[in-house]
């Protein structure tokens, strides 16, 4: 037997240690591609979330879509710009691509895995990501020069 099916018989016979549940979670998963620290996050993540679940069986499905046209999301929770004045949505094409966070007068710091470019626009001061607020044009980017799309590292995007 592969290595993988003992993982998954354990996981869905529940595990006898954190380790092998993180091995299963590590071979299921797009985390390969995560540099180490990222990887050990998403780990810690799933490991707190399955924590959370001891005697809850999974059951697999399909979950409904989400709708994040109409509120913020701060760590996993709705909020608003009141209680986050710095955060800021950045679009493409009239569409939300991802936040970013305001540093300066006239600078942003996001992630270099959104892609922010040139004529994309940054809408700051709304808890909507779609209405509302000061909508500005990326006028400049400027990628962490060590920024490695394969692996994640260094990403960082500086966005004016």
């Amino acid at each position: 037997e592969s290595i993988e099916h003992k993982l998954e018989y354990k996981f869905e016979n529940g595990m006898d240690d954190q380790a092998s549940l993180i091995l299963w979670f590590y071979s299921k998963t797009s985390c390969k591609g995560f540099g180490m620290f990222k990887l050990m996050l998403c780990c810690f993540a799933f490991l707190h979330a399955v924590n959370g679940l001891e005697h809850h069986k999974i059951i697999l499905g399909t979950a409904p879509p989400l709708d994040y046209s109409h509120k913020g999301i701060y760590y996993g929770n709705p909020t608003s710009i009141n209680k986050h004045p710095y955060l800021v949505s950045i679009h493409s094409d009239n569409s939300f691509l991802c936040v970013g966070t305001i540093v300066s007068k006239s600078w942003i710091i996001s992630l270099g895995d959104c892609e922010p470019k040139v004529g994309m626009t940054i809408r700051a001061g709304s808890s909507h990501s779609m209405m509302g607020g000061y909508v500005y044009q990326v006028a400049a980017v400027i990628l962490h020069p060590n920024f490695l799309k394969h692996t994640y590292d260094y990403d960082y995007a500086c966005v004016r």
